[in-house]
């Protein structure tokens, strides 16, 4: 490693030296709080923004020979990135950047946005594990050209900007993407401070309109068609489809048809969200949804379209409102394993490499979209034994010192994480190996050509694995 034990000491004592900083910035974070895309999203985003221009133009990151801030990305105003190093100024020279990537948006949970997933802590993590690693960097990489970046992804809750940011190329050749998120710890764990190897499942939001006949539903019914009967026959097929899928799978549909009494439904709306264990079963299953929306069309005499405004497509076919995919997580295993070697010497003891065998969290990011576009992680820390994500009381345990003790921790440990992969260059090859297997295996796109989002085949065989329960977080 060339981050040695006893650089160590330098990084804890810089987690006591930047906390009255990150605590304020917390504070901030939680006070402006906005959903997706929303103006307080954008406020935060501002707040983060003025931290970052302001901690970095002091004295320990002078010798910084490249910043650039971007405070909008990719046409995404409550997105943003700065991107830092030491390297030559000529042309062709940027080393290959470590990203962290950022989160801050929230959830109405009682008619309120609060920070209900602690996006607050993902934020805060990330934020250090940037400030610690360019500190290091700048302190002990000599001559040897490095570059970070942070990345402010706005509204992973619902339609994230990860994905898009990864089909425009802003994560497409670096060396790794790293963060964590705050989760409550599941009993199932026990004694754990957190885990490394963490999985996530796909996940996507289709909805569709049925578009029926108005009628007298007393005087002549028989005149009309009815949409909600299109809406319930959907529903229940897809409920009757639910006994036949793998045991990680998730399909929830909701029926929307707000309508009078004595009018034969004209319009019913249903969404579905779909979970699978992988990107390819999530797609094999969304073929089979799509298969119970079309059968209940035909059933019911009724038409389909992709919503109250669109029209009717002439050739049947483009239907479907599709949210974008949240694709499944792909940890990679050596930033993982130095992550977990690292940890417990930033006050995380019980900080593990991976969960029991077989261990599958039913959850879902858009960090997911990110690892099929670089080696990447989506560690977990754990805040609480209590308070699920998503609700109310794990907004207030993020907002506790304690929880940010153990953030500024977590971002103490993924800075050795992105120092080693940004000067060390066996383990950087390494982790692009893990990274190209990886994706071989699971996406021969990679090197066929093909779409990555084109469905390659039928599922895995059914498999026996236990689901970790961890009562909501994330997407």
């Amino acid at each position: 490693m060339v981050v040695k034990d006893d650089h160590f000491e330098s990084i804890k004592s810089w987690r006591h030296e930047y906390h009255q900083e990150l605590w304020q910035l917390n504070q901030d974070i939680i006070n402006t709080v906005g959903l997706g895309y929303s103006e307080g999203e954008k406020a935060t985003k501002e707040k983060i923004c003025d931290f970052l221009v302001t901690f970095t133009s002091s004295k320990a990151y002078l010798k910084l020979s490249h910043k650039t801030l971007e405070r909008s990305v990719c046409g995404k105003e409550t997105a943003f990135r700065y991107d830092i190093g030491v390297y030559p100024n000529t042309p062709n020279t940027a080393p290959i950047p470590v990203i962290f990537n950022v989160e801050y948006d929230g959830l109405e949970i009682g008619g309120k946005v609060i920070q209900a997933c602690g996006h607050n802590l993902i934020a805060v993590g990330s934020i250090s594990a940037f400030l610690f690693a360019a500190r290091w960097l700048l302190e002990h990489a000599g001559k040897t050209p490095w570059r970070l970046q942070l990345i402010g992804t706005p509204s992973e809750e619902d339609d994230g900007a990860k994905p898009l940011f990864a089909e425009q190329g802003l994560y497409t050749g670096a060396k790794g993407c790293l963060m964590a998120h705050p989760f409550r710890k599941p009993t199932a764990v026990g004694d754990v401070d957190g885990v490394a190897l963490a999985n996530s499942i796909a996940d996507q939001e289709i909805s569709t309109v049925f578009e029926g006949v108005p009628a007298h539903s007393a005087l002549n019914p028989w005149l009309g068609v009815n949409a909600l009967d299109a809406a319930v026959l959907a529903y229940n097929s897809i409920s009757v489809l639910r006994q036949q899928v793998q045991p990680t799978n998730r399909i929830c549909p909701i029926i929307n048809c707000d309508n009078a009494t004595n009018i034969i439904p004209q319009y019913a709306t249903i969404k579905v969200d779909i979970r699978a264990e992988s990107k390819d079963q999530l797609y094999t299953l969304k073929a089979k949804v799509r298969a119970c929306l079309e059968g209940a069309a035909k059933a019911s005499g009724c038409k389909m379209k992709k919503s109250m405004e669109a029209a009717v497509p002439k050739d049947g076919k483009d239907y479907l409102h599709e949210n974008i995919a949240y694709l499944d997580v792909v940890p990679n295993k050596s930033i993982c394993q130095l992550l977990a070697k690292t940890a417990p010497a930033f006050d995380l003891p019980n900080y593990k490499y991976e969960l029991p065998a077989g261990t599958i969290a039913v959850i879902s990011t858009d960090q997911g979209n990110v690892t099929y576009a670089c080696p990447g992680i989506h560690a977990r820390f754990y805040i609480t034994n209590e308070c699920s994500n998503h609700t109310a009381g794990f907004a207030d345990v993020a907002a506790n010192a304690s929880s940010l003790n153990k953030t500024i921790s977590m971002g103490a440990s993924l800075a050795v994480v992105a120092c080693e992969l940004a000067v060390d260059d066996k383990f950087a090859a390494q982790v692009k190996k893990d990274w190209e297997d990886d994706m071989q295996r699971l996406d021969p796109s990679k090197t066929s050509g093909l779409s990555t989002t084109e469905v390659k085949g039928v599922t895995e065989q059914m498999h026996d694995m236990s689901i970790e329960g961890i009562g909501g977080g994330c997407a």
